[in-house]
């Protein structure tokens, strides 16, 4: 599966695709920051599965809607709510892609399909299956960003963890 698609609150649509050798990062990067490109360039290897972006990003949709967005755009608003941290340029830089990434989530919330399609037509790189992620994930990276512990591994699995502390986040 090449795509991957969730509903969100306010029936809100997100796009996920995921591309590998990726030769014009730092051009999407540029058109992200410029707001000329509308969509989240997320690195891959934090990502233990795609859910996690539908947690982050619904809590975006739904700060976005009543006005409390905490973060400039719902595309930096679902980088920082990934981030275990409340640093908001510590949570962009942990998640978003840096310029020499080659693998690569594109993040889309398109009003239109033309919209999603105008975005995943700048990516000059190999579209990939979703699945494929797995093998850009790093584990002990994960462990290390969300201060998991072993003992918290022995009685939860790695992806209930990850999501428990960007669900919980704005409560502590």
């Amino acid at each position: 599966m090449y795509s991957f698609e969730q509903k969100l609150e306010f029936g809100v649509a997100l796009h996920l695709r995921l591309f590998s050798n990726v030769k014009n990062t730092r051009e999407l990067r540029s058109g992200v920051m410029s707001g000329q490109l509308l969509c989240a360039l997320i690195k891959p290897k934090l990502l233990v599965d795609p859910f996690q972006l539908v947690i982050a990003a619904n809590k975006a949709v739904v700060r976005q809607n009543v006005s409390s967005l905490v973060t400039k755009s719902i595309y930096t608003e679902i980088l920082f709510n990934l981030s275990p941290s409340k640093n908001i340029t510590q949570g962009l830089t942990k998640f978003g892609v840096g310029d020499d990434d080659t693998d690569i989530f594109v993040l889309v919330i398109p009003n239109s399909d033309e919209e999603l399609q105008e975005v995943l037509r700048q990516v000059d790189g190999d579209m990939r299956p979703i699945e494929d992620a797995k093998e850009m994930l790093s584990i002990n990276e994960v462990i290390k960003t969300y201060s998991i512990h072993n003992d918290e591994l022995a009685i939860s699995n790695l992806l209930d963890s990850v999501v428990t502390r960007i669900a919980a986040k704005d409560c502590l």
